[in-house]
């Protein structure tokens, strides 16, 4: 997950993320905009995998 923090999406990414650990990141306020189904993807898998793995 800290690959993202190198990226512009990286407030969408740690928002989603907290959302699937159930820590209610929320949605993003303009002018962010939302991930792309690709980005949203590699976010659910990380955060997935990271959940798994006991990591967070």
């Amino acid at each position: 997950m800290l690959r993202w923090d190198s990226k512009t999406e990286f407030v969408q990414a740690i928002k989603l993320s907290m959302d699937l650990a159930g820590l209610g990141g929320g949605r993003c306020r303009p002018p962010r905009r939302p991930l792309s189904p690709e980005q949203d993807d590699a976010v659910r898998a990380a955060t997935g995998k990271a959940l798994a793995d006991g990591l967070c």
